[in-house]
């Protein structure tokens, strides 16, 4: 038997954090919250926020993409992913060590966003 993994996807980016909470709590009542990856859009600029709640929850992986770049071909108009940049601000503000260098994970999200020509969503910023 090898390890199963459950991603739960927000991929229209719209989620509050007390969507997530909710969320959370019916798939807990089948699966551990530690065992669950959390997979956030930032169409509405809210998928730290929301990710800062599955943290405290008890979700200890996320996707995170460089630049937030990525979409969903099945949602047009929404917005990349969760930004690496900002997850990991959150997650230092917060107190957790990451051991990633901030500066080395800024400089890549700006060189993907001059090769895509897509800019850089709040990063830094939080």
């Amino acid at each position: 038997g090898g390890e199963i993994e459950i991603a739960l996807g927000e991929t229209l980016g719209v989620a509050i954090p007390e969507d997530i909470e909710r969320m959370l709590a019916v798939v807990s009542e089948t699966t551990p919250i530690g065992e669950l990856d959390l997979h956030l859009h930032d169409t509405n600029g809210r998928a730290v926020d929301c990710a800062a709640r599955a943290l405290e929850l008890g979700v200890r992986r996320f996707d995170a993409s460089c630049a937030g770049l990525g979409g969903c071909p099945y949602a047009p108009g929404a917005a990349g992913n969760l930004a690496t940049e900002d997850l990991l601000e959150m997650l230092e503000r917060d107190g957790w060590s990451t051991g990633i260098d901030h500066a080395k994970v800024r400089l890549a999200a700006k060189i993907a966003a001059e090769i895509t020509g897509r800019p850089v969503r709040n990063a830094g910023s939080g």
